[in-house]
């Protein structure tokens, strides 16, 4: 991929990523706030907020806060973009989403109210009580990557930064634009729009300081995934070149459901890589460069060295 990168951050996009993360329950295992970040929140929930969210999924039209968060006019924060969203006609609405969605149709207003009804709410229950300290280590994090741009291929960075993710020159990627998130930690959130734009919110690897002594969540992640036999099998079978996933569950001799899993939990450490087309994922591969930082990363920890994050 030779696309050139953009990276931007507005809290708009963090407080859509912490939605995102509540609303989708399969990862509440994998994410690094732990699963009780869930039901932490939604005790803080009004009740009847509470049920309208569990009774809520990530219906395919989410894919659409993103591009509005993305072509949002103004410079103002959430609140601004809350009062934008809900003043927008179904006409206006059609006007910016139409050409990155060509076949969007439908009852717009009826989205509208949809995206609104479960944003404001979370914002004003949620988010607006949301460590402010974590936004602005955020813009940080943009800062510091936007500085790498130019440093490394437009692929190779964009992999260094989603801890993982190569997106190949077929995908018909045009416009790659980055956002550092925190909520949905270690996972990425992409989708692919109309005249090859790719919004994708990838982990800034930022964390809250941790209570004693032990290791950092993303070092911690790593050391956690290789304790399983068959992903070290998975791994060693990667090492040989790019493997679909049906390759690798004839390989492993597991279900679908078992092998899915294992993949997921080393490709959350960043030790598959994970070709991407399009917005598919088509083959796996060993990120051999994240096995011997493994090493670097491990004996700094047990020989005092408090920095063991990841960095590009």
């Amino acid at each position: 991929m030779s696309t050139p990168i953009d990276i931007k951050f507005a809290p708009t996009y963090e407080l859509i990523n912490s939605l995102h993360t509540y609303l989708c329950r399969i990862w509440h295992k994998r994410i690094d706030l732990g699963a009780d970040w869930h039901a932490g929140v939604r005790d803080r929930l009004s009740p009847g907020f509470r049920s309208h969210l569990d009774a809520s999924e990530l219906r395919p039209e989410w894919r659409f806060v993103y591009l509005l968060a993305h072509l949002y006019p103004g410079r103002g924060g959430p609140a601004s973009f809350l009062d934008w969203l809900e003043e927008l006609s179904p006409g206006d609405m059609y006007e910016l989403l139409a050409p990155r969605l060509p076949a969007v149709t439908g009852d717009l207003a009826g989205l509208q109210q949809w995206l609104a009804g479960l944003l404001r709410p979370w914002y004003e229950q949620y988010f607006a009580g949301f460590d402010q300290d974590m936004l602005v280590r955020l813009e940080q994090a943009a800062g510091q990557h936007r500085a790498l741009l130019g440093t490394l291929p437009p692929a190779e960075l964009a992999e260094e930064l989603t801890n993982g993710l190569r997106f190949e020159e077929d995908g018909g990627i045009r416009q790659l634009v980055l956002t550092p998130q925190y909520h949905f930690q270690p996972g990425n959130v992409f989708y692919l729009y109309g005249g090859g734009l790719l919004l994708c919110q990838y982990p800034a690897d930022l964390h809250a300081p941790q209570p004693d002594d032990g290791p950092s969540p993303p070092l911690y992640r790593t050391l956690r995934s290789l304790g399983e036999r068959s992903r070290l099998r998975i791994l060693r079978y990667v090492s040989g070149g790019p493997r679909s996933f049906t390759d690798i569950l004839r390989h492993v001799g597991l279900s679908k459901g078992i092998t899915h899993e294992h993949i997921s939990n080393l490709r959350c450490a960043g030790l598959l890589r994970a070709h991407v087309v399009g917005e598919n994922v088509t083959v796996f591969s060993l990120r051999s460069s994240a096995v011997i930082r493994l090493q670097e990363q491990l004996l700094s920890y047990v020989e005092g060295d408090a920095d063991n994050s990841h960095d590009v």
